[in-house]
């Protein structure tokens, strides 16, 4: 059986990559109807670019659910982004998604009635430096078994680049300024049927290199 995780966001970001009115200045409009509408689109952008990333631009707050340490239960546990699984005992570490990583707030445990445990700071380290970044369990450390058989194992955490839109690469901020006018010039885009707008091929190649494939 495959083991299952999941991700809900917490807290949104509180500011995006770009400003109305660089939006604005780059598209050399001036009118208060246009104005009115930049913000979807700015917003429509930041989505299309984290999503078709997997990384988080402004910083942003989320949970992380897995039914169980990677590797536990004896069954094969596969994260999306190393190339096979892992099986047998737990493994010493869990790969976050929504790189970069900035912080863990906390993590839990649930025994079988459902009840949370803190699983204590002091036996674990968190990897910001890696891209995904990484929960990694200390030498001294054993990874307890959660009791409750789905969701056992809470992680909430913090992720993105910074709370200021200059805190992202220029080319992740360039890239949500070219495609909030794309969807500005085409808004049909954002209103047709389907799992939303594609993004142009251009901002494809030039978004490769910061692509997270989770599989």
């Amino acid at each position: 059986m495959m083991l299952q995780e999941r991700i809900t966001l917490l807290t949104g970001p509180s500011s995006e990559p770009v400003t109305e009115a660089e939006a604005m200045a780059h598209l050399r409009l001036d009118g208060e109807e246009e104005l009115a509408q930049m913000h979807g689109a700015i917003r429509a952008a930041r989505h299309a670019v984290e999503n078709w990333t997997g990384r988080a631009l402004i910083s942003q707050s989320w949970r992380f659910m897995l039914d169980a340490w990677p590797g536990e239960r004896g069954s094969a546990w596969w994260d999306g982004t190393r190339p096979g699984p892992v099986g047998g005992s737990a493994a010493r570490f869990i790969e976050m998604p929504k790189p970069p990583l900035i912080s863990v707030q906390q993590v839990l445990l649930f025994n079988d009635a459902g009840e949370p445990v803190v699983f204590d700071a002091a036996n674990y380290f968190v990897d910001a430096a890696s891209a995904p970044g990484r929960l990694a369990l200390r030498n001294s450390a054993a990874a307890p078994a959660p009791q409750r058989p789905v969701n056992g194992l809470q992680i909430d955490f913090t992720c993105g680049y910074g709370a200021a839109p200059g805190d992202l690469p220029p080319p992740l901020r360039q890239a949500v300024l070219m495609l909030t006018a794309h969807y500005f010039e085409h808004r049909e885009v954002l209103r047709g049927p389907g799992d939303g707008p594609m993004l142009p091929l251009g901002l494809v190649a030039a978004l490769a290199p910061y692509r997270v494939v989770r599989l």
